[in-house]
Protein backbone atom coordinates (compact mmCIF):
# COMPACT_ATOMS: atom_id res chain seq x y z
CA UNK A 1 0.00 0.00 0.00
CA UNK A 2 1.30 3.43 -0.97
CA UNK A 3 -0.36 6.53 0.49
CA UNK A 4 0.43 10.03 -0.75
CA UNK A 5 -1.72 13.05 -1.57
CA UNK A 6 0.36 13.82 -4.67
CA UNK A 7 -0.85 11.87 -7.70
CA UNK A 8 2.53 12.13 -9.46
CA UNK A 9 4.29 10.54 -6.48
CA UNK A 10 1.73 7.73 -6.43
CA UNK A 11 2.14 7.03 -10.15
CA UNK A 12 5.94 6.97 -10.05
CA UNK A 13 6.10 4.88 -6.87
CA UNK A 14 3.58 2.40 -8.24
CA UNK A 15 5.48 2.10 -11.52
CA UNK A 16 8.77 1.45 -9.72
CA UNK A 17 7.28 -1.12 -7.36
CA UNK A 18 5.32 -2.82 -10.17
CA UNK A 19 8.56 -3.08 -12.16
CA UNK A 20 10.20 -4.72 -9.15
CA UNK A 21 7.43 -7.33 -9.05
CA UNK A 22 5.33 -6.03 -6.16
CA UNK A 23 1.54 -5.78 -6.22
CA UNK A 24 0.69 -2.20 -5.29
CA UNK A 25 -2.48 -0.50 -4.07
CA UNK A 26 -2.35 3.30 -4.10
CA UNK A 27 -4.38 5.80 -2.12
CA UNK A 28 -4.37 9.60 -2.33
CA UNK A 29 -6.11 9.86 1.04
CA UNK A 30 -4.89 8.42 4.31
CA UNK A 31 -8.49 8.10 5.47
CA UNK A 32 -9.37 5.98 2.41
CA UNK A 33 -6.22 3.92 2.89
CA UNK A 34 -7.09 3.27 6.53
CA UNK A 35 -10.65 2.37 5.60
CA UNK A 36 -9.41 -0.22 3.11
CA UNK A 37 -6.83 -1.51 5.58
CA UNK A 38 -9.54 -1.88 8.23
CA UNK A 39 -11.59 -4.05 5.87
CA UNK A 40 -8.68 -6.36 5.11
CA UNK A 41 -5.76 -5.83 7.53
CA UNK A 42 -3.98 -8.98 6.41
CA UNK A 43 -4.28 -8.01 2.74
CA UNK A 44 -1.18 -5.82 2.86
CA UNK A 45 2.45 -6.72 3.53
CA UNK A 46 3.82 -3.17 3.74
CA UNK A 47 2.65 0.44 3.87
CA UNK A 48 4.58 3.40 2.48
CA UNK A 49 3.04 6.65 3.62
CA UNK A 50 3.71 10.33 3.16
CA UNK A 51 4.11 12.35 6.34
CA UNK A 52 2.12 15.50 5.55
CA UNK A 53 -1.36 14.88 4.17
CA UNK A 54 -4.71 16.55 4.71
CA UNK A 55 -7.23 14.99 7.12
CA UNK A 56 -4.81 12.37 8.52
CA UNK A 57 -1.02 12.53 8.67
CA UNK A 58 1.29 9.60 8.07
CA UNK A 59 2.00 9.52 11.81
CA UNK A 60 -1.72 9.27 12.58
CA UNK A 61 -2.19 6.60 9.91
CA UNK A 62 0.67 4.58 11.40
CA UNK A 63 -0.81 4.80 14.90
CA UNK A 64 -4.26 3.69 13.72
CA UNK A 65 -2.95 0.85 11.57
CA UNK A 66 -0.76 -0.45 14.40
CA UNK A 67 -3.88 -0.73 16.62
CA UNK A 68 -5.24 -3.30 14.15
CA UNK A 69 -2.01 -5.02 13.18
CA UNK A 70 0.98 -4.13 15.31
CA UNK A 71 3.55 -6.03 13.25
CA UNK A 72 2.92 -4.52 9.80
CA UNK A 73 5.98 -2.73 8.45
CA UNK A 74 5.40 0.93 7.61
CA UNK A 75 7.84 3.19 5.80
CA UNK A 76 7.56 6.95 6.29
CA UNK A 77 8.26 9.14 3.29
CA UNK A 78 8.91 12.80 4.05
CA UNK A 79 9.37 15.97 2.07
CA UNK A 80 12.35 18.26 2.51
CA UNK A 81 10.82 20.15 5.44
CA UNK A 82 10.48 17.30 7.89
CA UNK A 83 13.56 15.86 9.53
CA UNK A 84 13.39 12.72 11.65
CA UNK A 85 16.10 10.78 13.40
CA UNK A 86 16.11 6.97 13.30
CA UNK A 87 15.04 7.10 16.96
CA UNK A 88 12.04 9.34 16.12
CA UNK A 89 11.02 7.01 13.31
CA UNK A 90 11.26 3.86 15.42
CA UNK A 91 9.49 5.47 18.40
CA UNK A 92 6.56 6.40 16.13
CA UNK A 93 6.26 2.79 14.97
CA UNK A 94 7.83 3.09 11.52
CA UNK A 95 10.23 0.51 10.13
CA UNK A 96 12.19 3.00 8.01
CA UNK A 97 12.10 6.51 6.61
CA UNK A 98 13.29 8.19 3.43
CA UNK A 99 13.15 11.70 2.03
CA UNK A 100 11.46 12.65 -1.23
CA UNK A 101 12.35 12.62 -3.98
CA UNK A 102 13.40 9.01 -3.62
CA UNK A 103 15.52 7.21 -6.18
CA UNK A 104 14.61 3.84 -7.64
CA UNK A 105 17.63 2.31 -5.92
CA UNK A 106 16.74 3.79 -2.51
CA UNK A 107 13.09 2.76 -2.78
CA UNK A 108 13.97 -0.76 -3.92
CA UNK A 109 16.57 -1.33 -1.20
CA UNK A 110 14.46 0.17 1.60
CA UNK A 111 11.41 -1.92 0.70
CA UNK A 112 13.45 -5.10 0.34
CA UNK A 113 15.34 -4.50 3.61
CA UNK A 114 12.16 -3.82 5.55
CA UNK A 115 10.36 -6.88 4.13
CA UNK A 116 13.37 -9.13 4.68
CA UNK A 117 13.91 -7.98 8.25
CA UNK A 118 10.25 -8.42 9.19
CA UNK A 119 10.16 -5.12 11.05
Amino acid sequence: MVVDDQEAVLRVTRKILDTLGYTVSIFSSALEAFEQFSIEPDGFDLIITDFAMPSMTGMELCAEVKKHRANIPIILCTGYGEKFTEKDVAKAGFSACFTKPVSLKQLASTVRNVLDSGR
